[in-house]
């Protein structure tokens, strides 16, 4: 197939039924002195493998990476950062190792075309417990790769050693040790559980949290801090922002435990945590819950009931072939199911599922005009793109043109 009919075939049918067509294409040889066909091609191979994964064709993905690897490795390596990230968290979840080692080895070949992402997909690595291929990859990837420079080496030698605190109060410093050593015991590695713990405590010596009613947290503060994290506008990035929110249970018990902190207030904080799970389960593609499946290769936490963290586990797991389409204007309480009525953050969703439809509400007025209509978004309107599926897919030719 040459250049021009597959570039006919792009404008005039939809990304998911273009899988066989671009297969059979980048098969071939492509003309290497085009730039702007190269770019269409990056461009129409990034729409493609996010439709696949819309639609949780994850083995169509692998294929069309495995396929471009061999036939095309300059636009492998282009589009890379489309093609791999997804497949290595399906993996994760599926405990899949061997493929794990190699597609995380063939980002980092390529790890300074998107740094930031790159150190998230580390982050998601430690949380699952694969550390060791964390540590592996870190340091080949210091003592090979040229094109990273000095501050990302920086932040990749903290994988490999105990990175300097940042906290003030002598308190949270010793309770920072202690909370490495006490994770130990729940299967959260050392990085995870720094990363945690700091996060935590940068909140809660924060400026924003200095009106606090409570003896740690700020609820108004915390929510506004956690949707931070989230990083909203790159939506394969709230793996973080979880990690902190879950693991800020473990902390608490901690404190408790260490009488840092009165049982009282254990249990204030602890419901403001549970508030903002809801919160962020609400803020995060609901087709994405099984994304969140290494809170549950985490041992459970004292103050969590084996009720919870196993209907908890049930629901990231079985949300895995739910689709952006299959959660457009339902309730999130469809998504949770019967076994949620028993998750204690549960009985706040519906309040922070009505918050989240008035604040969209108002970013569209704010966007498109009050009196413009606008196809609801809710709850994320083909979230990857922000833009509605007939807006990102060409439309067929006239037949006249």
């Amino acid at each position: 197939m040459n250049t021009e009919k597959f570039i006919d075939a792009c404008r005039k049918q939809k990304l998911i039924d273009l899988y066989d067509v671009a297969l059979g294409y980048i098969m071939d040889e492509i003309p290497q002195d085009d730039l702007d066909k190269h770019n269409l091609m990056i461009m129409t191979i990034d729409l493609l493998a996010d439709t696949l994964y819309e639609e949780k064709k994850f083995s169509k993905a692998e294929s069309l990476a495995i396929t471009l690897k061999e036939c095309q490795p300059d636009l492998y390596n282009d589009t890379i950062f489309s093609l791999l990230p997804e497949l290595l968290y399906y993996n994760l979840f599926r405990n899949e190792t061997s493929k794990l080692e190699l597609y995380l080895e063939e980002l980092s070949l390529n790890a300074d075309e998107d740094f930031l992402l790159f150190v998230h997909i580390l982050d998601v690595f430690d949380a699952y417990g694969k550390y060791d291929i964390v540590k592996k990859n870190v340091s080949n990837l210091i003592k090979n790769n040229t094109s990273i420079d000095k501050k990302e080496i920086k932040i990749l030698k903290s994988y490999l050693s105990s990175i300097p605190v940042k906290i003030k109060d002598p308190n949270l410093i010793a309770i920072r040790k202690d909370f490495v050593e006490y994770c130990y015991k729940y299967n959260i590695s050392v990085i995870t559980a720094e990363n945690i713990s700091d996060a935590l405590f940068d909140f809660i010596e924060s400026e924003s949290n200095k009106e606090k009613k409570s003896n740690l947290i700020n609820e108004d503060a915390f929510r506004q801090y956690i949707y931070r994290l989230l990083d909203i506008e790159f939506l394969d990035t709230f793996e973080y922002a979880a990690s902190v929110l879950w693991g800020a249970v473990y902390i608490i018990d901690l404190m408790q435990a260490k009488n840092y902190i009165t049982a009282e207030d254990a249990e204030i904080n602890r419901n403001i945590i549970c508030r903002t799970k809801a919160f962020l389960l609400v803020n995060i593609p609901w087709d994405a819950y099984w994304r969140l499946r290494f809170i549950h290769t985490w041992k459970k936490p004292l103050s969590i009931s084996e009720e919870e963290f196993a209907n908890e586990s049930y629901l990231f797991n079985h949300t895995l072939p739910l689709r952006p389409k299959d959660v457009i204007g339902a309730s999130i309480f469809s998504i949770f199911g019967e076994k949620g009525k028993n998750i204690s953050y549960y009985q706040y969703l519906e309040a922070e599922q009505k918050l989240f439809e008035e604040n969209l509400k108002e970013e569209l007025n704010e966007e498109f005009g009050a009196n413009k209509k606008k196809d609801s978004m809710f709850p994320y309107f083909n979230y990857l793109s922000g833009e509605s599926e007939n807006e990102i897919r060409p439309e067929p030719l006239d037949e006249n043109e």
